[in-house]
């Protein structure tokens, strides 16, 4: 009976990285592909507020993805914070929340 629920566990485990990693990967697509034009949008260049929420959604998966299968260490959240705080720390040159995609 254990064997069994261990495999499960296991399965769960695995099923949960590949969720994780996919959601990674549409992030960086899916966003892109967006700030392109391709959806029918205007196409932007890449300002401080894609760069912002790129990196808030990718680190936060990379994160629980290192966390779930046991690998996350010291030097990898710092790391992490490390983006996250350069991102969030940077000055947009007073432009708020104003992003045509010009940087500066």
């Amino acid at each position: 009976m254990e064997r069994g629920t261990a495999d499960w566990i296991s399965l769960l485990f695995a099923g949960t990285s590949l969720l994780l990693a996919g959601a990674i990967l549409a992030v960086l697509v899916i966003g892109l592909l967006a700030r392109a034009g391709y959806y029918g949008g205007p196409a932007r260049g890449i300002g401080w507020q894609f760069i912002r929420y790129t990196v808030i959604a990718v680190t936060i998966p990379a994160t629980a993805l290192l966390a779930v299968n046991g690998v996350l260490t010291g030097e990898a959240a710092a790391i992490f914070s490390g983006a996250l705080g350069y991102a969030f720390g940077s000055s947009t040159g007073g432009a708020g929340s104003n992003d045509d995609g010009k940087d500066g």
